[in-house]
């Protein structure tokens, strides 16, 4: 876990350093079962509820173009800990265009658009053993965690460590695959800085169709989030599109 970075700071840096501490001592191999984490919060203040719809409604409508951009363990609902949005409870795989709309009808209330990306079943498997009687918000088993949105403790079933405080005012990408070095981690970091700048930027407007987006949208839409933040080298980006799976 790194520190927490304004986008504007020396993140990239500081990655490079550590990658090299570890690869003077270790021999990395890579593993199905390792990911790498990208927390993204607003600034000065969390993200708004209309905004955390806006970015949710990307995630679900761009999540083909991100699955052909890692292996495919980290693809569909193939990792326990990497689960389609769309298959949580409140979604029950409905079609895109019904997912769409039951985040514009959320996008006034954190609680709802969390509710409605990272809900589990009372039924599930963790239910189950916690005797749970009624749905819960468990963000870190889906690829887009949002329960960092929600102000309560991981006793309550939350994403963060046993027993400790969830960190507020953070959404977690949770999709990508561990990174081997340097480039491979800041690549996953900008892309998911451009993602969120961009969508949270435009609102991301309902689209008509069941299908979601295609490689070169997202490409289309990062290229937007890159402008937004200011960025001129989008190298990191490229490496990711590159290295597709």
């Amino acid at each position: 876990m790194s520190p927490v970075y304004h986008v504007g700071w020396y993140w990239a840096s500081d990655l490079d350093t550590i990658f090299e501490t570890l690869h003077s001592g270790y021999h990395l191999t890579p593993s199905p079962h390792c990911s790498t984490h990208v927390h993204i919060s607003g600034t000065p203040a969390p993200l708004a509820a209309h905004e955390l719809a806006a970015l949710a409604k990307a995630a679900l409508y761009f999540e083909p173009a991100l699955d052909a951009l890692v292996p495919p363990p980290r693809r569909g609902s193939a990792a326990y800990w990497c689960q389609s949005n769309r298959a949580n409870a409140a979604l029950a795989r409905a079609g895109l265009d019904h997912c769409l709309d039951a985040l514009d009808a959320a996008a006034d209330s954190t609680r709802a658009v969390v509710e409605s990306m990272n809900l589990c079943a009372a039924s599930s498997a963790y239910g189950r053993a916690h005797g749970l009687k009624h749905d819960f918000v468990r963000g870190k088993v889906y690829k887009w965690d949002l329960s960092g949105m929600m102000p309560r403790t991981a006793a309550g079933g939350g994403g963060g460590s046993a027993g400790g405080a969830i960190p507020l005012g953070t959404v977690e990408f949770r999709q990508p695959p561990g990174s081997l070095h340097a480039d491979e981690a800041s690549g996953w970091v900008m892309l998911a800085l451009a993602f969120v700048a961009a969508s949270v930027e435009s609102g991301f407007p309902v689209v008509d169709g069941d299908e979601g987006a295609e490689p070169g949208e997202l490409w289309d839409l990062l290229m937007a989030g890159a402008e937004a933040l200011g960025w001129d080298d989008v190298a990191g980006l490229e490496g990711v599109f590159a290295r597709r799976r």
